[in-house]
């Protein structure tokens, strides 16, 4: 229907502005441009709407080109008279209605985002021949298109709770790949059969990741060492701050040997 309803339009509409243009125009008097339904669009109505971007054609223009300018003001205004009954149908089976305070409320945003005052946006449209009541009439089929809208979007979305525990498991799993771990213990391994050099080279790795850690005291970090009797290759060697009873259990429950790094 709206297709069907704006094929007409503009091919009325394109009628209309030739016929203004030329010698008809004395014989019109109103014409029915459009009917959508029971609701019929008559000619005063559409050059009504279009009034002010009629005004914006420049002066001068020749005829062809004035008529083409005429009848693409005109079809751009049927077509929103059109989505304007579309809407108004949509907003009353969906109950939805503007109010008098809605429209002040709305011109009221507008103007201050143009840093001016409804009332200087009414002297201005006045100026292009656009009334007070056409413009809140415009504005009032705004708002009213935005709600219908805003209820079809939210007729869109349903969110159940099964979505909700699947977003929180989601945040709480991207939380936890963006955690910084915290270092507890640093174990170096040696071989139990390491020699004296590899021990000492063991000893200065340990220093220098003491040293590495925010905070901490070279001096103070390096207190004792602890070698396991375990199998050769897997034997680990423990570098704390403090005795053996504060070393890891698995590298001092066996423990063979304990001496003081010095």
């Amino acid at each position: 229907m709206k297709r069907s309803a704006k094929s007409l339009g503009w091919m009325v509409g394109v009628a209309l502005s030739l016929a203004s243009a030329g010698a008809w125009a004395e014989e019109i008097i109103e014409r029915v441009v459009c009917v959508v339904d029971d609701d019929a669009i008559f000619l005063s109505e559409l050059e009504r709407r279009a009034r002010p971007f009629l005004a914006e054609i420049p002066a001068g223009l020749a005829a062809p080109q004035l008529a083409a300018r005429r009848a693409e003001v005109l079809r751009t205004a049927l077509d929103r008279m059109l989505d304007d009954q579309l809407i108004r149908r949509a907003a009353t089976r969906a109950h939805l209605t503007v109010s008098e305070d809605d429209v002040d409320e709305f011109i009221g945003r507008m103007a201050t985002e143009r840093g001016a005052t409804p009332e200087q946006i009414y002297a201005a449209l006045l100026q292009e021949g656009v009334s007070r009541t056409e413009y809140r009439s415009y504005m009032e089929s705004e708002v009213l298109q935005l709600r219908v809208l805003q209820a079809r979007v939210r007729g869109r979305i349903n969110i159940t709770d099964a979505d909700l525990q699947q977003a929180y498991r989601r945040a709480v799993r991207e939380a936890a790949d963006q955690t910084v771990p915290t270092i507890a213990h640093v174990l170096i391994g040696v071989a139990e059969d390491a020699t004296p050099d590899q021990v000492a080279a063991a000893r200065v790795r340990a220093l220098e990741v003491a040293r590495r850690r925010a905070g901490a005291r070279t001096s103070a970090t390096w207190r004792g060492s602890c070698r396991t009797t375990r199998p050769p290759g897997r034997a680990a060697a423990c570098w704390g701050r403090s005795s053996r009873a504060r070393c890891p259990r698995s590298s001092t429950g066996r423990s063979r040997r304990w001496r003081r790094a010095g």
